[in-house]
């Protein structure tokens, strides 16, 4: 079931700042044998984690997901039989090594580095969790947050910190980014660190050039990269960063992913502001982090947030006037730095010039509320699904009842959906039913492949043999469908379906093409959408459609017709579960109405969703 919303009682809370904890007590931790003071940075990321989650924090609910998952990986650190633990001494040196690094941009009233509650959050949650062998358990980072974070800073800091105390022989670190200026953003605050710091330096034997920083002791070096071809094979990063990640060139990206190799504990960390088109890696990735979230993927080898601001805060669904987002309550949600690295007053002049322009407006959305510009909007919220989850809900216990089913056969190299449509009294049950050659690509894609193997092994998704899918499969179950319940409608998406539409109609079933079409879409899809908006859907929980309604966008066209889509044509996110879903409600809501135009039917099938009986 869904979370319910968080009641703040006060507005004025803000994100904690570092001098709230002034009076906290040192910790020792045993280093080297020896007990050694700390600040109790722990206690701290977890005070943090904890205020966020109750509501003492103002913070959008991807940040309370973030915090709710940091909380549970701690509950789940502390069982004897788990597959990692937390430990303190991992936290408490990273923290106190950046906190000893001096400050080489901006203005500040302190002359050392010192870590705000959130970014010790982050650390925390990266670099203290540790595997059976030793190894950290964090392997891939996204982060999303607004400028003048201090995220450069702080993403030099960890950059040295893995180039001197990874305890790995020749750590590489990159700096990736498609030029020279904007890798130097990250490069040149860690290469001042080291000329400012003597001690570090001779520590470390740390030697600044123009594009690297070598260590003599640790053998490693800190470089920037712009170009796959500076590093087409051969490399083996023990960690990469890739700040602005919505700039960056898809290349170097997909090269830089897949190059970790032999490293114990290598780490992508990719770390941005909100782009200006919702689409490419970060849009992809950001969408990979937000499934992690809300619980539809697992992957405890990823961590991360999304600093924004809510749906509500920017008109909600249907009026986009962002009144809300020039308030003070909205900015410090999205800005955790408000009050240190953000400026209040020149926030509020900020804001007030984009009031009065709508292009300052979009830039100020954009780069410090993180909203994305052009982005498609979700259609299915996770947690109206959520809410629409019977666990009770059994297929045999509706033998017999009116159903329409809709199909939906994509590519005969990737995923098919069938889904069945009942009327409960005031309620739509859903069944979904998915089809996938055993040798889909998708098996092997980095983002995907895990859960489409997840789903096979747990038979939510069919295997239909290597090549193409095998539609007599999918017909077969139809068929049986049909004998099963009182199928008054079979809708199918014309793409790939002639063959299917005929050999159905041969046995005298209740087939047709339903055209994906802006006349036959947007009512099924409108009524669809409000039942799971208000709770008039049920569905038992299947993971395949659950991530199927995570990926729906709208789109609307020039006369307000709203179509489900993929946010783009070639993702990986497939939505053809509530595209089948929408077939079979068209059909259900037009038998309601049979004076309403139809959709076109094939040749095969010219009798409407009434003019025939089921298979006996």
């Amino acid at each position: 079931m869904a979370r319910p919303k968080r009641k703040i009682a006060v507005e004025s809370y803000s994100h904690p700042l570092r001098r709230d904890y002034a009076d906290l007590p040192n910790i020792f931790v045993e280093i080297d044998g020896e007990a050694q003071p700390f600040v109790d940075y722990p206690t701290i990321a977890r005070d943090y984690a904890e205020r966020v989650v109750d509501g003492r924090v103002i913070a959008c609910r991807y940040v309370v997901l973030a915090a709710e998952r940091y909380l549970r990986f701690l509950k789940r650190a502390e069982k004897k039989d788990n597959a990692f633990r937390f430990s303190i001494e991992h936290v408490c040196d990273v923290c106190s090594f950046l906190e000893n690094l001096p400050h080489v941009e901006g203005e500040w009233n302190e002359p050392l580095i010192v870590l705000e509650p959130w970014q010790i959050f982050m650390l925390a949650a990266i670099f203290g969790f540790i595997r059976k062998d030793g190894s950290r358990l964090c392997r891939w980072v996204y982060f999303e947050i607004p400028r003048k974070s201090a995220k450069s800073t702080l993403l030099a800091g960890i950059a040295l910190y893995v180039l001197t105390c990874s305890g790995e022989v020749g750590p590489s670190i990159y700096i990736g980014a498609p030029t020279l200026e904007q890798a130097g953003k990250v490069f040149s605050p860690a290469s001042k660190m080291v000329q400012k710091d003597q001690e570090l330096q001779e520590a470390f034997g740390l030697r600044p050039r123009a594009r690297k920083i070598f260590s003599d002791v640790t053998l490693g070096a800190i470089e920037m990269i712009t170009s796959v071809g500076e590093h087409q094979d051969g490399h083996n990063p023990s960690m990469v960063i890739l700040e602005e990640l919505h700039a960056q060139k898809a290349d170097l990206y997909e090269v830089m992913r897949s190059s970790f190799g032999a490293r114990k504990n290598p780490l992508l960390f990719q770390i941005t502001t909100a782009g200006r088109v919702a689409s490419g890696i970060c849009w992809d990735q950001r969408k990979r982090m937000i499934r992690i979230l809300e619980g539809l993927e697992t992957a405890d080898e990823v961590f991360g947030a999304i600093y924004t601001v809510d749906k509500d805060d920017e008109g909600g669904k249907d009026k986009k006037d962002y009144t809300a987002c020039f308030t003070e309550r909205v900015m410090i949600k999205a800005n955790p730095m408000w009050g240190v690295s953000v400026d209040p007053t020149k926030a509020f002049e900020f804001a007030n010039e984009a009031k009065g322009s709508i292009r300052l407006r979009a830039e100020f959305l954009r780069t410090r509320l993180n909203v994305w510009s052009n982005a498609a909007e979700r259609l299915i919220q996770t947690e109206d699904w959520d809410a629409c989850l019977d666990p009770r809900l059994r297929l045999e216990d509706y033998r017999g009842r009116d159903a329409y089913i809709g199909v939906d056969l994509a590519s005969r190299r990737d995923m098919a959906a069938k889904v069945v449509i009942i009327e409960d009294g005031e309620y739509l049950i859903v069944f979904a039913s998915f089809y996938i050659p055993s040798d889909c690509a998708a098996f092997g894609d980095p983002d995907v492949g895990s859960l489409y193997k997840a789903w096979v092994d747990d038979y939510h998704v069919f295997t239909t043999g290597p090549g193409m899918i095998d539609f007599d499969m999918i017909e077969e179950d139809i068929r049986e469908d049909c004998r099963f319940f009182n199928v008054k409608a079979i809708a199918l998406d014309p793409f790939q379906a002639q063959q299917l539409a005929q050999n159905l109609a041969k046995r005298n079933l209740p087939a047709l093409l339903f055209p994906n079409t802006a006349r036959n879409m947007t009512e099924p899809t409108d009524d669809l959408v409000s039942r799971v908006e208000t709770g008039l859907l049920r569905h038992d929980g299947n993971p395949v459609l659950a991530w199927h309604a995570s990926n729906t966008v709208g789109y609307e066209d020039q006369k307000g017709n709203t179509l489900p889509k993929k946010d783009a044509p070639n993702s990986i996110y497939k939505i053809d579960g509530i595209a089948a879903a929408v077939f079979a409600n068209g059909c259900r809501l037009q038998a309601k109405e049979p004076d309403k135009k139809k959709p076109k039917l094939d040749v095969y099938s010219k009798r409407g969703v009434h003019g025939a009986s089921s298979e006996t």
